[in-house]
């Protein structure tokens, strides 16, 4: 029973998932407060998980979150659930979306939804990134990863460097953090 719930809410997700892989966290932030199959905590590990490994990043969250659900055939499940609709709408709708992409009437939904999304994606982050300052706000540990994102977000402006230099370092200072 848990694997056809996994799929019918990765799948209804997928359907209102407009704009990329963070999109998708909104529905998992939600998933996890209605079916507890996971905490926040597991939520943010699961994002930064999808972020450093290769591929699309909603399927890369669906598959943890799956995994984190009902082990190897959650993850399955999930990752399946995750690629169907944009599977049958890229075989079934894109001889259509040819034909009237370029209409006004059309793309401007598409720029409202652009908007929504962004502030979906900020709420989110603001509501997973104020938790990791709950309580002591100022312990050793809140305020290195403080310096470390502010750090990062100026390399990131310089780009000097490949960004794949950046996530590599980025990962390694987490490590060192926890180290430390």
């Amino acid at each position: 029973m848990i694997l056809f719930v996994l799929f019918f809410t990765f799948c209804t997700s997928a359907l209102f998932a407009f704009g990329g892989g963070l999109s998708i966290i909104p529905f998992l932030k939600n998933i996890s407060e209605t079916y507890q199959w996971f905490s926040l905590e597991e939520l943010t590990n699961v994002i930064a998980l999808a972020e450093v490994t290769p591929g699309a990043l909603g399927v890369n969250m669906a598959t943890y979150t799956g995994y984190l659900t009902a082990g190897f055939g959650g993850a399955l499940v999930a990752t399946l659930a995750i690629a169907t609709p944009s599977f049958l709408f890229a075989v079934f709708l894109s001889p259509i979306w040819k034909r009237f992409k370029d209409y006004p009437s059309v793309i401007s939904p598409f720029n409202a939804v652009k908007v929504c999304v962004a502030g979906l994606i900020l709420s989110i982050f603001i509501s997973l990134f104020l938790p990791l300052f709950e309580g002591n706000l100022w312990t050793m540990t809140h305020l290195k990863i403080l310096v470390l994102f502010c750090v990062f977000c100026l390399l990131l402006q310089i780009k000097t460097l490949p960004l794949i230099f950046y996530l590599i370092l980025s990962v390694l200072f987490g490590v060192i953090i926890q180290i430390i």
